[in-house]
């Protein structure tokens, strides 16, 4: 695919489990997330902050290209997914904002490239 050839040279030469920069994700997870595989500092990231009124903040960079989800777990083994945004047509910051609720628990963003095979 064009993602192979831009990063590996050719259309197979990326092993999808090896991580090429050493950042911690995967080939695979770096094709899904549109993160660069050469290089440690462009990696899926998110970040969860405090807001006004009980909720709380998770945002992360998005990529072009890719869907994004707010998706929330008590146990961290079960997600559900709260909240969704449509495919974005450019790389910009993705915020979503969400009630921490009586509950608690955890949240997360999950990222999706529906253009993939």
């Amino acid at each position: 695919n064009d993602w192979e050839m831009t990063y590996f040279g050719s259309d197979s030469a990326a092993n999808p489990t090896m991580d090429s920069d050493n950042d911690g994700e995967s080939n695979l997870m770096e094709y899904i997330a549109g993160t660069d595989p050469e290089n440690p500092s462009d990696s899926f990231k998110s970040s969860a902050t405090a807001a006004p009124g009980g909720m709380i903040q998770v945002e992360t960079d998005g990529k072009a290209g890719r869907c994004y989800r707010l998706q929330r777990s008590s146990d961290l083994s079960t997600w559900t997914d709260v909240t969704a945004r449509e495919v974005l047509p450019s790389d910009q910051k993705v915020k979503f904002l969400e009630s921490r609720g009586a509950e608690g628990g955890f949240f997360r963003i999950g990222v999706s490239n529906p253009s993939a095979p």
